[in-house]
C-alpha cells in the first residue's frame, strides 16, 4: 500500500498538470515532467522497479507535448496574435518577464543581436526543457543503479530470528496452519455445493478418513432437511512436526456462530459452542505437497 505521503504529491501534481493542460498552459507538462520524477523517486524507494519503465514513458510523451506547445506559443508571439499557449510562456509584454524568459542581461542581449527574439526563446526553452531532461535520466540512472548493482558489503547471510526473515520451520508450521483453516473453511461452506460435487471439493482439503466423514455429515444434514449456517473459527494454539510428512496441531475453536439451521425457512436448530478442543491431524503426499486433514478429533476438553 502506498503512504499517504506518496499518494498525495503522486496524484496531486499529476491532476493540477493535467487541468493546467486542459486549460491550455505549458506548465501542465512541466508538472507532468516532476510528476513522474517524482515516481522515479517513490520506484527507488519501495523496490518496485517497473514503475521506472512507466515514468521514462510517460516523461517522453510530456517532454514532446512541452516542446510542442512550447514552438506554438513562440510562433504565436512572433506573429503577434494571442493564444492560450502564451500563459506563462513570457508573450504577455511585460518587459520584467520577457528578460526572465530569454535569460536577461548580457546573455540576452547577445542572443537578441545574433538571431532576434526566436532564437532567444528557443535556447531559453532548451536550457529550461534540458534540464529537466537531465534530471530525469539521473533518476532514471540512479532506477538502474540500484536495481542492478551487487551489493558492495560482502555475501548476504540470514538474519536471526525475529530480524525480518522466516526459518523453514516457520514456513513450514504457517502452510499447516493455513491448511487447517481451509479446510474449515470448506466445511462450513459444504452444504452450498450440489451433493454430487461434495467429495470433490472436500477431496482438495481433506483426505481419509476424514474425508469420507465430512461427505456422510452432509449427506445426513440434506436427509433431514437441514444445512449448516455460519464458520466455524479456529484458534491454533501449537503446530508439531509441521517438517515432516504428518503433523498435529492443538485447537482452540470457537463454534458458538455456527450450528444448524432447516431448509427453507432458516429457523437455527442447533449451535456450536466457544472453547472446544480440537486436535488435527494433517498429511502430504511429498516433499513441499499441499497439506490435506486428515483426522480431527475432540478430546472432550474446553480451552
Amino acid at each position: 500500500m502506498t503512504a499517504w505521503y506518496w499518494s498525495a504529491p503522486l496524484a496531486g501534481f499529476g491532476v493540477v498538470g493535467l487541468a493546467l493542460a486542459g486549460r491550455r498552459s505549458y506548465w501542465g507538462w512541466v508538472l507532468g515532467l516532476v510528476d513522474e520524477a517524482l515516481w522515479v523517486v517513490y520506484a527507488v524507494r519501495s523496490s518496485q522497479w517497473s514503475f521506472c519503465v512507466s515514468a521514462a514513458a510517460y516523461g517522453w510523451v510530456y517532454a514532446r507535448n512541452l516542446r510542442a506547445w512550447r514552438r506554438a506559443a513562440s510562433a504565436t508571439a512572433a506573429a503577434g496574435g494571442s493564444s492560450g499557449f502564451a500563459v506563462g510562456a513570457g508573450a504577455s509584454g511585460d518587459p520584467r518577464r520577457s528578460a526572465v524568459a530569454g535569460g536577461g542581461g548580457v546573455v540576452g542581449a547577445f542572443l537578441d543581436a545574433v538571431g532576434g527574439a526566436d532564437t532567444r526563446r528557443a535556447v531559453s526553452f532548451r536550457a529550461r526543457f534540458g534540464g529537466l531532461a537531465a534530471v530525469l535520466v539521473m533518476l532514471l540512472a540512479g532506477c538502474v543503479h540500484v536495481a542492478g548493482d551487487a551489493p558492495r558489503s560482502g555475501p548476504v547471510r540470514p538474519g536471526p530470528a525475529g530480524s525480518g526473515t522466516a526459518s523453514g520451520a516457520q514456513l513450514a508450521e504457517f502452510a499447516v496452519r493455513q491448511a487447517y483453516e481451509e479446510f474449515w473453511w470448506v466445511v462450513s461452506r459444504i452444504d452450498e455445493q450440489p451433493p454430487v460435487r461434495w467429495r470433490g471439493v472436500l477431496s482438495l482439503v481433506a483426505t481419509e478418513p476424514e474425508l469420507s466423514r465430512q461427505v456422510e455429515r452432509a449427506k445426513d444434514r440434506a436427509a433431514r432437511g437441514v444445512h449448516g449456517y455460519g464458520e466455524v473459527v479456529v484458534h491454533i494454539a501449537a503446530v508439531r512436526s509441521a517438517l515432516t510428512m504428518r503433523a498435529t496441531l492443538l485447537d482452540c475453536q470457537d463454534a458458538s456462530q455456527s450450528g444448524e439451521a432447516e431448509n427453507g425457512t432458516g429457523r437455527v436448530l442447533s449451535t456450536g459452542r466457544a472453547g472446544v478442543r480440537a486436535v488435527g491431524t494433517l498429511v502430504r503426499d511429498r516433499e513441499f505437497g499441499p497439506w490435506r486433514v486428515t483426522d480431527v478429533r475432540y478430546p472432550g476438553e474446553r480451552c
